[in-house]
């Protein structure tokens, strides 16, 4: 039996931090992201991942899978967009308006395995979705300001920053030398 457009669903994976680059968090929610397709009786089209990359209000970083996922939606691909949370998707308030004008515009449906499905079909269903992500937005922008002062605070007590990428001639303690990377700052 041939899979008709309704039935199809595609997957969105991403994790926002995976400095071991093991993609275990990836991988757990392609997992649950297939019970849920068996669940509702979906077939996998394919998946989209995009792999240590944010999607926050504060990433700079561009998200190929998703972009290409929007656009694949866009052309009748497919007609469910599966993804772990709503937050996986986006933490953006206007790409959640991207999300609700491809419902409109396109019927794309969005369900998740950890969040609330809604139809953004419906006013309710946008009201929730907007709260949704302007929530989603704040806490990610929490997150920003927890981070920052912490860093402020060590640099204040004279420690090496955590985090981020290993400054060049440190280790990733921030205060281990590594001498072949030492001596080629000083020459």
């Amino acid at each position: 039996m041939a899979t008709t457009p309704e039935l199809r669903a595609f997957k969105y994976l991403r994790i926002s931090d995976d400095r071991e680059g093991r993609e275990l968090g990836v991988a757990r929610q392609d997992t649950d992201l297939d019970a849920l397709a068996a669940e509702r009786g979906y077939n996998i089209g394919a998946s989209y991942t995009d792999h240590d990359v944010g999607a926050s209000t504060r990433s700079s970083k561009p998200r190929p899978d998703y972009d290409r996922m929007l656009a694949d939606a866009r052309a009748g691909h497919f007609a469910v967009i599966l993804a772990y949370t709503s937050s996986r998707l986006t933490r953006r308030p206007v790409e959640h308006e991207a999300q609700i004008e491809l419902a409109e515009r396109h019927g794309v449906r969005f369900e998740y395995v950890r969040s609330p499905s809604f139809d953004l079909n419906s006013a309710d269903g946008r009201h929730v979705a907007r709260m949704l992500a302007a929530q989603d937005a704040a806490e990610s922008e929490r997150i920003s300001e927890r981070v920052q002062r912490a860093r402020l605070a060590q640099a204040m007590q004279g420690r090496p920053s955590t985090g981020g990428r290993r400054s060049f001639g440190f280790e990733r303690d921030g205060v281990t030398v590594r001498p072949a990377e030492a001596a080629e700052i000083v020459r």
